[in-house]
């Protein structure tokens, strides 16, 4: 799987790296596409309402891309947002857990 040279960690679980959502821009549209089966356009939309500042790809320790995570469909007015979560393979429970409150913790304190 070629991967994008630019990819630069912000953070770490004891499994992955998380950081550059853009080197990786077209894996995570393709996989948005994939898991949603929605058009590239559709997927573009997506990605337009993901601030870069809170999104993420996420590497494993071979340096294989396996997902992103990001804030989506932000409302300031009522202070919520989601996140978008996908990954490429399967993982176990902490495994997610672990990048959630890292990427969640990320964000608090930006």
């Amino acid at each position: 799987m070629y991967i994008n040279n630019n990819f630069i960690s912000k953070l770490e679980t004891v499994n992955y790296y998380i950081g550059s959502f853009d080197a990786n821009i077209e894996l995570s549209k393709k996989l948005i596409m994939a898991n949603s089966n929605i058009s590239r356009k559709e997927a573009d939309d997506i990605l337009e309402n993901m601030p870069t500042s809170y999104r993420a790809s996420i590497m494993n320790k071979n340096n294989e891309y396996i997902g992103y995570i990001g804030i989506y469909d932000i409302d300031y007015k009522n202070s919520v947002a989601s996140i978008r979560f996908e990954v490429n393979k399967k993982l176990f429970n902490a495994e997610k857990l672990e990048i959630l409150l890292v990427i969640i913790l990320y964000i608090i304190n930006i």
